[in-house]
Formats: structure tokens, C-alpha cells, sequence
């Protein structure tokens, strides 16, 4: 029962640190809000991967969270990043 929950902590934290480091390396942290959408989108998928039920109503909920945090982290990215927009 806790390990899902472990994993999406250390997932998230580890995405996040590495979120951070490029933030720094930029020396402009709005890299850390492409990574907002993109970690949400990564619990979703590890909870799915260690939780049990079906697999197609994973696939129903995954799909959708998928697709936002694509649209979400890359309209921040083009927006933001490419356009070194300050943060």
C-alpha cells in the first residue's frame, strides 16, 4: 500500500531536483513551472503502474493527465523558456 506513494514522493523529487539544477543553470527558476505539469503527469503514471484495477480505466485516466501536461509544460516552455522570458 505505501510503496505507490513512496515512489511518487521520490519520483517527485528527484524530477523536481533535476527541475531546480536547470533552473539554476539558467539562472531563471520559471523552468521549475514546465516541470509542474510533466511531475503530476509522472505520479499519475507511477500510482497507475504500482495501484491495482483495471487497466483500461487506467488508461482512461492516464491518457487525458498525459495530454494536459504535455499541452501545460510545453505552451510554459515555448512561452517562457525559448522566449527567456524572466521570471
Amino acid at each position: 500500500f505505501i510503496i505507490p506513494y513512496l515512489t511518487a514522493v521520490l519520483f517527485t523529487f528527484l524530477f523536481m531536483t533535476l527541475m531546480w539544477y536547470w533552473g539554476k543553470s539558467r539562472d531563471n527558476y520559471a523552468v521549475i513551472d514546465v516541470g509542474w505539469g510533466l511531475v503530476i503527469a509522472g505520479i499519475a503514471t507511477v500510482l497507475s503502474l504500482f495501484g491495482m484495477g483495471n487497466e483500461y480505466a487506467k488508461l482512461a485516466v492516464l491518457i487525458p493527465v498525459w495530454i494536459w501536461a504535455i499541452r501545460l509544460s510545453g505552451f510554459l516552455y515555448f512561452t517562457r523558456i525559448r522566449t527567456n522570458h524572466p521570471e
